[in-house]
């Protein structure tokens, strides 16, 4: 089955409801991890001419540090918590070689659930020709949307999976063995779900990257998905990046 990026918002930080001015900061227009960032803005570069609520009116604050000044140290404390379902495998290798934000992943020995499951990236569903994927009993050759050519072709790998763990157990490995020695037949379209936790700077950088018009197709339409999710977080931030390309994602 052909399945398209879903990404949800699982968690991110809260301003503690104790904090002596916490009132403060509700009663702004920032959400609770912008609140945060200013919050260490005003710890790290303390001074009593700092007029916070002034800090707190102006809407553009955190662009004018981060984007304009680029102080970005301050918005290494607030983060953000994505899941990812309906990216490839292709994608997640792009995406995990980040140190800046940290993964879980789903074990390529655990594909019970989602090995049927294919990820067509923007151009092969945009394409409306046909693809000849295979051939019938009389050597005539069997054509389709690219979508059906790969689950074909998926279809043709999971049987061949199978048939090699078989073989594999017949022959006295244990599971695990047997998993460890199919599991990279896996395709790099097969679909991967991944939980990624970063810092708003990180996110930041992460999706400055993964949307510039040179980078892969898949990458730039799953991140465009994150930073839509991301600016329920910090809308200030996205709003800045947006206007960094001078053009909205």
């Amino acid at each position: 089955m052909i399945v398209e990026p879903q990404i949800t918002l699982l968690a991110h930080s809260v301003i503690n409801s104790e904090l002596a001015d916490a009132d403060s900061y509700a009663q702004s227009d920032l959400t609770d991890a912008e609140a945060l960032t200013i919050l260490i803005e005003r710890t790290c570069f303390y001074a009593s001419s700092f007029n916070r609520e002034l800090m707190l009116q102006d809407a553009n604050y955190l662009t004018k540090t981060l984007i304009e000044q680029k102080n970005w140290s301050i918005a290494e404390h607030a983060t953000a918590t994505l899941y990812f379902r309906g990216v490839s495998w292709n994608f997640a290798h792009q995406i995990l070689r980040h140190k800046n934000l940290n993964f879980s992943e789903l074990s390529p020995h655990l594909q019970s659930e989602v090995s049927s499951n294919n990820v067509l990236g923007p151009v092969l569903r945009d394409f409306q020709g046909e693809v000849i994927f295979a051939e019938n009993a009389d050597n005539e050759p069997i054509s389709g949307s690219a979508s059906e050519a790969v689950d074909s072709w998926n279809r043709e790998l999971e049987f061949n999976q199978d048939g090699l763990a078989c073989e594999l157990e017949v022959a006295g490995f244990t599971r695990r063995q047997v998993n460890d020695a199919v599991g990279p037949m896996l395709s790099m379209m097969t679909e991967n779900r991944i939980i990624v936790t970063g810092s708003l700077r990180a996110w930041y950088e992460v999706v400055e990257e993964y949307t510039q018009p040179d980078v892969n197709a898949e990458a730039q339409q799953v991140m465009k998905l994150a930073k839509e999710k991301l600016s329920l977080v910090s809308p200030a931030l996205s709003d800045g990046q947006e206007d960094s390309h001078g053009c909205s994602m």
